[in-house]
């Protein structure tokens, strides 16, 4: 599993944000769209930074992400939760999740087996069914479905749920450990990998979830037919949906740490409840889900910090500095907001992403452009008239647009009596079927090129360009074809752009690359595209079909089972796919499609009318999960352009599952009297891996001949390949063999055994998918070609690291090979391996120092530390028997700095250091002291002083000195290159050297590029720039060549070792203008209230000092100039618009809008008072001759516009609604007082706040808590 699926995310992940890749995911059809940014690393933790876009066209309710609409940042990492009820490990007195009282409800769930029979015209048999169900939600209180949990970090993928025995259980199954440190509240979770990779994930973004009355709207669903809405999320709970990754740890000890901030926290009016709310169109109520988010701000790594800027929801800028060469990139993202014209709700699309320069040198920058979507003439903002955000009108019935403006979304649909399952009500006739419509609004999916939002080019910052074509999916059910949801890739035409041919012109077509992507059968050309499953617009009652609002159940999705890829001129690929358990099917080997069933109440039995029992129906409980099988490739062929075979790959796969598990979940409605209900099943520990691979080739002689080879593979218990074999006709088989450490369950060996302790503690770090051995073999694993080993060693503090390598000549074993073995607590291998090289000493943070070859020669390497980059490469002395240190950060055995020192520019890298004073003195560590090698040390660097200056090297054991060498500076005023050698004889092991000069004020000494090594070794040094790159190389003799760049990273000039120019480069983007200035604003508040005034401050821009701003409120201009502040209060409360548009003589102009909610002002706490039946004031302590006692709010006045809305509990249950209510005294039993709690919660209601983004039109107006003590009265009992 680790190897097919890990090691897939961890490409992918480069993919997207290494490349700026445009291509086309042949399952779905859709784009690929990736835009890098930058990559950090350290040893063994590497974070790539980059955009990923999704792919589609814009779906009417579709909101903002980080970079505006379609765009979200690729950088860290998170834990998602898909509430399925209640959140499972929820414990309020009324809401009982999963995991409450040791999984009781999933326990109960489990045993839950249908009785009743399809056969609805009795209901005596659904009498056992309708009292499980009653009992298994006791009131709606239970849970009775585990939520799924989706892992998304670089380098893992993953979904799990929680097992009825209350533990994490791996859908797919792949060698990894989720780790919940605590019982109750998640607040936190671990994920390990089987190398040695921890990722934990907190800083829970906050969910509340309510279910909201629409106060005023006049609908006639007055029930609300929707169980969750009116009983699980009658009265409103918080969870955590989200957990950030916050730290990811490498093998090595080095950690990446993420920060986060709030952002205002957003709103979503939930069609979906968490997956199942069912309102009708003319529901009175809704589901609100509020989001109390956090945005990444920082990732520290080592020196690296990568620091994320947001301008409200908008990612504004991503700034990567390395603190230790002070190297910096900056890359900035600018917006284009657009409204539509019926209701002036806007939207934020990404238009360039651009990386910063010095002096106003445009930037390289990415530029796009979408369908339906103009940004010229700047004053033009508005969408196609179809376009409605703020009622989400005009929805195809997959949610796209359908170029509809009238659809109100109010589906039609149509009932088939005669239909089994999904076929019964659709949103699509199927022909030969007999239909009642119930007529709703055109909700069609287009046929025709309605494609707003979606990417349309990508301007490349060469120049070129790449332009993407769509069409519609299309899939075919039971033989007829039909559209499908969303759009999928046509053609992609990539123009390089003729500057690259020394030529003017940017658009001939000759030049240009034209990918074509043809998505139809092999026999015909029908559509290869299958649907998951149906959407489903509505639900079967006895008496008819109701329509709702939303789709209900999973989201319809096509795959398609074979693709065709044409590029002109080079022929074309055919992908093919395995896409089993789709609709309409029912049953494909595990996997089931999810049966629904209705429950009648006994005595109270309706007629079953239009009902029927069966799959793909009302409540809409997912199927099963079959990601592990679907969607596999199973062949690959390629065509030249005649259609001549070029090449062909079949792929088959085998089932290699773990622990499995089939975990049920209970989906119901109870409708009047009638439950709908469904048993869904989740598989868990399934995986289905590559099993054999067949290619044939063509000869490339005669085509007509086909080469064919087979590869099979094998996997261990951890589904870590195994074995993999090669079988050619008429050539012996070839057979390659792992062996892991969890290879070799070490338990107890001897501490001697230095390679088998190593191996144990591999194992017990949760490391067993560590590469122990690998071998190739002929003829039926007997003659052994070649075979590499790798013995580990324990350096401590968790470093478990390769010390010896080993392998053997090919051919020079044959049958005599024994691969390695435990030997009781021992661990052996073949005595024919070869040393070939010893890793033999590492640093703290797990970076090799020293090593020998084969023939014993020596080399080491020195590191800038934090960077973990080598920057001195030695041959013949190990890393602790030399210095070196080029001044550009912190090394590894470098030199130490005390007395006055200043920094001045290199000779070979960015920075020299200069001794000011004789009391400037360079040392060597006191602790990590120098390991003699040999009786002459050579001492070399570079200085740049007036003639006659000096540099002492002395050398020191303990604190008595026992050598020195004094060199003089011969030529002033340049860099000079200094050597001589230092005499070590008297020294038997270890020293330390010191450097001092006769520096003085006014007369200093630069130096650059240090070295001291035994006379024998020699070096090879380099200096870096993260962001760039190798900025100069040097030799032992000082020799070196210099490299320059320009402010976007790129070489400009090559220097030889005597600093004359060689080699330049330039480049055509360099001094042209940006195409736009920045337009972005921050708001100096969180929160905003009317009658306050707010400070609204644009973003910098320098390169234009006759810049002018115009903001306007509302539409209406309220400040213009070159004053580029606003500070504005706002009268009214509800949504106000700010926009700031920003013209620039030399750059054009840009615009940026921002969304505010203001609210009133709300002051004042309410209080209580009480009366008796009499109106009289009262107390509060009652006996059972205490008669009524009323408690009436007392509320300040409401702010224009709202109204209060009171809820009570009793006891943390809900009570009564109300600005009062009343109790009445009663004697309880026994002695002792009985005290109950009323809690009113108050709420304002405000219609001014129906259009705002950010906030529901009610909000918290706090809380009053009445304790009544009632006293026990024996002359009552």
């Amino acid at each position: 599993m680790k190897v097919r699926i890990v090691l897939s995310c961890v490409l992918l992940l480069i993919y997207i944000v290494q490349s700026n890749g445009q291509s086309v995911d042949y399952l779905t059809g859709r784009l690929q769209m990736s835009i890098p940014i930058g990559t950090i690393s350290a040893n063994d933790v590497s974070i790539s930074l980059g955009l990923v876009h999704h792919g589609n066209k814009t779906m009417v309710a579709e909101g903002e992400d980080d970079c505006g609409v379609g765009w979200g940042l690729a950088a860290g990492g998170a834990i998602y939760r898909e509430v399925r009820g209640l959140p499972d490990e929820i414990d309020e007195p009324t809401k009982k999740g999963w995991l409450y009282n040791n999984r009781a409800n999933a326990i109960a769930v489990q045993s839950f087996i249908p009785t009743a029979d399809d056969n609805l015209s009795v209901c005596t048999d659904e009498v056992q069914d309708w009292n499980t169900l009653e009992a298994l939600h006791l009131n709606y209180q239970n849970d009775t479905e585990p939520d799924i949990f989706y892992v998304q970090a670089p380098g893992i993928s993953a979904k799990f749920v929680f097992g009825v025995d209350g533990l994490p259980k791996l859908l797919t199954h792949q060698d990894i450990s989720i780790i919940i440190p605590s019982s109750g509240y998640i607040n936190s979770i671990e994920v390990k990998t089987n190398t040695g990779f921890v990722y934990t994930f907190g800083n829970g973004t906050t969910e509340s979830r309510d279910r909201i009355t629409r106060r005023g709207y006049k609908g006639t669903n007055a029930s609300n037919i929707n169980t969750l809405a009116n009983f699980f999320y009658g009265d409103d709970f918080s969870f955590v949906s989200t957990w950030k990754l916050v730290s990811l740890k490498g093998p090595s000890g080095t950690e990446a740490i993420y920060s986060y901030v709030p952002q205002n926290y957003s709103q979503g009016l939930s069609p979906t409840g968490g997956g199942k709310s069912y309102f009708t169109s003319d529901s009175t109520s809704y589901v609100l889900d509020i989001h109390y988010r956090f945005k990444l701000r920082a990732i520290f790594l080592k020196s690296y910090t990568a620091t994320f800027n947001w301008d409200f929801e908008r990612l504004r800028s991503v700034s990567i500095t390395e603190s230790v060469s002070n190297d910096k990139s900056v890359t900035n993202f600018e917006y284009h907001s657009i409204k539509d014209n019926n209701s002036s709700y806007w939207r934020s699309f990404l238009r360039s992403v651009k990386q910063n320069a010095a002096n106003c040198i445009n930037p390289l920058m990415y530029e796009f452009e979408y369908y339906d979507i103009s940004y010229y003439p700047i004053i033009s903002y508005s969408t196609p008239s179809y376009i409605n955000w703020k009622k989400y009108w005009g929805q195809d019935f997959y949610g796209y647009p359908n170029g509809v403006g009238t659809n109100k979304n109010r589906p039609t649909l149509y009932l088939s009596e005669s239909s089994i399952n999904g076929r019964r009500l659709r949103v699509q006739q199927f022909p030969g079927d007999t239909y009642t419509t119930i007529p709703g609004g055109d909700d069609r999916a287009p046929s025709a090129s309605i494609f707003f939002g979606a990417l349309k080019r990508l301007n490349n910052p060469n120049g070129g360009y790449t332009e993407i074509v769509y069409e519609p999916n299309y899939f075919m059910e039971s033989g007829t074809q039909f559209i499908g949801p969303g759009i999928r890739v046509k053609q992609i035409i990539a123009q390089g752009g003729e500057a690259g041919f020394a030529k003017n012109g940017q658009e001939s077509s000759y030049r240009a690359i034209k990918r074509e992507f043809e998505y139809t059968l092999a026999a015909n050309s029908n559509t290869s595209g299958l649907l998951s499953s149906p959407p489903k617009l509505g639900y079967i009652i006895n008496t008819g079909a109701i329509p709702v609002v939303n789709n209900l159940g999973e989201a319809p999705m096509v795959m398609y089972t074979r693709v065709k890829e044409k590029v002109a001129g080079k022929g074309s690929t055919i992908y093919e796919y395995q896409v089993p358990a789709m609709f309409p099917q029912t049953a494909v080997g595990e996997w089931k499609a999810t049966k629904s069933r209705i429950a009648r109440k006994p005595n109270a039995c309706i007629p079953f009318g239009k009902l029927k029992n069966g799959y793909y129906l009302f409540p809409y409980a997912p199927s099963s999960n079959y990601d592990y099988k679907r969607g596999l490739p199973t062949k690959v062929t390629v065509l030249s352009e005649t259609g001549s075979l070029i090449s062909e790959k079949t792929i088959s796969y085998e089932a290699r599952n773990g622990i499995t598990s089939t975990i049920k979940g209970l989906r119901f409605e109870k409708l009047g009297d009638t439950y709908y209900h469904a048993i869904y099943e989740i598989l868990t520990g399934r995986v289905d891996l590559v099993s054999q691979e067949v290619i044939n080739e063509a000869s490339p002689e005669d085509p007509t001949k086909l080469f064919e080879r087979t590869i099979s593979y094998s996997y261990n218990a951890k589904n870590l390949l195994e074995k993999r074999t090669v079988v050619r006709p008429n050539f012996p088989n070839t057979i390659t063999s792992y062996r892991y450490a969890m290879d070799f369950p070490f338990t107890n060996p001897p501490q001697t055994d230095t390679a088998a302790v190593a191996i144990k503690a591999l194992n017990d770090a949760g490391r067993g998918g560590t590469l122990v051995e690998e071998w190739t073999a002929v003829g039926s694993n007997t003659i052994v070609l070649n075979a590499n080993l790798i013995s580990y060693r324990d350096f401590g503090n968790g470093l478990i690291l390769p010390y010896y390598l080993k392998s053997l000549q090919t051919g020079s074993v044959g049958s005599l090979f024994n691969p390695a073995a435990m030997n009781s607590q021992n661990f052996t291998h073949s005595p024919y391996y070869s040393i070939k090289r010893t890793l033999k000493e590492y640093d703290e943070e797990g970076r090799l120092l020293t090593e020998w070859d084969d023939k014993k020669n020596v080399s080491s390497i020195h590191y800038l530390k934090d960077l973990s980059i080598p920057t001195a490469t030695y041959y013949n002395a190990r890393a602790n028997q030399s210095v070196s240190d080029g001044f550009e950060g912190v090394k590894t055995f470098g030199l130490s700095q005390t007395g006055g020192f200043e920094t001045t520019s290199g000779w070979t890298g960015e920075k020299a250091i200069v001794f000011t004073t004789t009391s400037s003195k360079l040392s060597s560590s006191a602790t990590e002291l120098i390991q003699k090698n040999g009786n002459k040390y050579r001492f070399s660097c570079w200085i740049n002083s007036v003639a006659g200056k000096t540099l002492t090297i002395k050398a020191f054991v303990g604190a008595t000195e026992v050598s020195s060498l004094t060199l003089t500076n011969s030529v002033a005023g340049q860099w000079n290159y200094l050597e001589g050698e230092l005499n070590t004889t008297p020294i038997t092991s270890t020293f330390r050297v010191e450097i001092t000069s006769n520096a003085a004020i006014g007369s200093t000494i630069a130096v650059d590029e240090i070295v001291f090594l035994p006379s024998q070794a020699r070096v090879s040094l380099q200096t870096i720039l993260p962001f760039k790159g190798i900025t100069s190389t040097t030799d032992d003799k000082g020799n070196s060549v210099k490299t320059t760049y320009d402010n976007l990273g790129r070489p400009v000039n090559t220097f030889d070792r005597y600093r004359n120019l060689v080699s330049k480069s330039e480049y055509a983007l360099e001094n042209s203008n940006p195409r736009i200035p920045t337009a972005s604003f921050t708001a100096g508040a969180e929160k905003f209230y009317i009658n306050t005034p707010i400070l609204f401050t644009p973003g910098t821009w320098e390169c234009d000092p006759g810049i002018s701003y115009a903001w306007e409120v509302d539409g209406v201009g309220v400040a213009s100039g070159s004053n580029n502040t606003l500070t504005h209060s706002f009268t009214t409360p509800g949504k106000h618009v700010v926009r700031l548009t920003v013209v620039s003589a030399m750059f054009g102009t840009n615009s940026f809008v921002q969304e505010f909610c203001v609210q009133h002002v709300y002051s004042g706490a309410a209080s209580y008072v009480v009366t008796n039946a009499q109106g009289q004031p009262a107390g509060l302590v009652l006996d059972c001759n205490s008669g009524l006692r009323n408690i009436d709010l007392v509320l300040p006045p409401a702010p224009v516009g709202c109204g209060y809305h009171v809820q009570w509990t009793k006891n943390g249950s809900p009570y009564s609604s109300g600005s009062g209510l009343s109790v009445y005294g009663y004697s309880p039993g026994g002695s002792n007082p009985v005290t109950e709690l009323y809690v009113a919660t108050i709420t304002l209601d405000c219609s001014a706040y129906k259009d705002c983004t950010f906030i529901d039109n009610h909000f918290d107006a706090g809380t009053v808590s009445v304790s009544v003590s009632f006293q026990p009265n024996p002359n009552c009992q």
